[in-house]
Parts: structure tokens; sequence; C-alpha cells
């Protein structure tokens, strides 16, 4: 929004969140807020749609406090890190990884996989990555149509889409990943922190 128009809506054009409610005066008008009272509380529904590499569209349906929604950002695990297709056995394209502050009342994610990637004899399935208990757990609410995948999500983290009759070839590969950097989720993600939380690991 440009001073003039802030100021014509009795914003302070000086200050990004003129109510102080944690959402940014931009985002309270994207969200139909009112950016002159405190409501970062009221639940949104925040619709987003990316490209996860070359292999992978993801879409996402998420209500949440828009306070919390002003922090969410997805990105894609770089195929050069230590979650990856060519550490993985049984990993198809690109990770995912999902961050924001507070929580969030529900997520539904659409994933499609190119189809040069599918094997109609084999089955597969989105899996949360957990690095405290080096393990991969399918998500639970899911369905898979072709190479469509329906699910919702119960928490923010790392997911990845991985075949699943490969599943205890992909718990030994991230097993000895950790073997190999460290035992430390620390060490694990160094390589995509994102301290300006732009998106784009630094």
């Amino acid at each position: 929004v440009d001073d003039y128009k802030e100021v014509c809506m009795g914003l302070d054009p000086n200050n990004p969140d003129t109510d102080g409610d944690r959402v940014s005066d931009g985002n309270e008008l994207l969200y139909e807020l009112n950016a002159l009272e405190p409501d970062g509380d009221r639940i949104i529904t925040l619709q987003r749609e990316a490209e996860i590499g070359t292999d992978l569209k993801l879409k996402i349906d998420m209500e949440a406090a828009a306070a919390n929604a002003e922090s969410f950002s997805l990105y894609t695990i770089p195929s050069a890190g230590i979650i990856s297709s060519e550490r993985i056995q049984g990993m198809i394209g690109n990770g995912i990884s999902f961050t924001m502050d507070g929580t969030f009342q529900s997520v539904s994610v659409e994933l499609v996989i190119s189809e040069n990637k599918i094997d109609s004899a084999l089955s597969y399935g989105l899996y949360y990555v957990n690095t405290e208990k080096l393990r991969f757990e399918r998500v639970s609410k899911q369905k898979i149509y072709g190479n469509h995948i329906y699910a919702d999500l119960e928490h923010f983290s790392d997911y990845v889409i991985l075949t699943d009759e490969l599943i205890a070839d992909a718990t030994k590969s991230l097993r000895d990943i950790f073997r190999t950097v460290g035992n430390t989720v620390d060490e694990l993600t160094a390589e995509r922190t994102d301290t300006d939380r732009d998106g784009i690991p630094d």
C-alpha cells in the first residue's frame, strides 16, 4: 500500500503494522481485516500454490489466526541437500519444508507428481521427516488418486513423498545420513536456515 493510500485510510505510513496486532497493514487489507483495530487472532483462510522442484506441484489451503499466518513460509528442500532423492531411497522429487509461528486450525495439501515419476506397480505416500526418532512417518489422513496426493497435515515440518514399498530402505538411508553428518537436528537443517523468513534459505 503506498503512503498516500495509507494516510487516506487513517493508517500510519511509517509503521508497517498500524494497529500492532502482528499482521502487516498490507496483509490486513489482503485478508479483509481491519488495519485500525487489533484482530490478528481472527481466523483467515490462506491459499498458496508452488512448484516444488521440477517433479511436484503443491496447493495448500490453511485456516489459521491472521497473526500466525503472517509468519507462514514454505520452501523446496534443495536436491543437493541432506534430505534428497539422491540420498534417500524411494524418495520422489524434492522435500517440502513448512514453517509458521504458532498453530493452525486446519491445513490441507494437494500434491501433483510428474507422470514420468510414477510406477503404476508401486504405491506412494506423503511422509513426515521425524528427525528426533530418525524415521519417516506416513501422514495418516491422505488419499492417493493416480499422481495426486490429498492430505491433511497435523503439524508443520519437513515432508517428502516416498515409495511405500521402500520405506525400510528410506529409513535406513536417513539413519546412515545421520551417522555420517552427526546426530543433531541443527546439523541436518543448517544448510537451509531462513533467518529473514522470506521463504528462501540463507
